[in-house]
């Protein structure tokens, strides 16, 4: 599938497997990354041809706008392999998001935003009962 970019039916057929079989392989973890480390692989190994059909699109091409668009893409590839390579270069985090559940009161960093249960002094409701008609 990865390397003749075949589709999984027809993979399946020179595997000599069942269509379904392949499947419900593909749904396995360790079929997905087996299958996503050959897909790198490819990925990889295109890099060199994509930037050479680049530069020959840049220089060849009537059309202005695929050009440019040519030279656009090259710099930007170039522009990321320099990040990449740039020494003490840190990959910054994203967001973080914490699910509670409710099996745990949440963790409060800093000053509580309200007094704590023992300082608040016990409130009493006056009331008289209902009298019978």
């Amino acid at each position: 599938m990865v390397w003749e970019g075949l589709k999984y039916q027809d993979a399946a057929t020179k595997a000599g497997l069942a269509a379904s079989s392949v499947r419900f392989a593909l749904r396995k973890p360790h079929v997905l990354q087996h299958y996503n480390a050959e897909l790198a692989a490819l990925r990889t190994s295109a890099r060199a041809l994509n930037f050479h059909r680049l530069d020959k699109i840049a220089d060849d091409s009537k059309n202005d706008m695929a050009r440019v668009g040519a030279i656009k893409a090259m710099e930007n590839i170039a522009d990321q392999a320099d990040e990449r390579q740039r020494p003490g270069a840190a990959i910054l985090p994203g967001l973080q998001i914490v699910i509670v559940n409710g099996t745990s009161p949440p963790r409060v960093i800093g000053p509580t935003p309200f007094p704590a249960p023992a300082t608040i002094p016990p409130r009493t409701i006056d009331h008289q009962p209902a009298q019978a008609d």
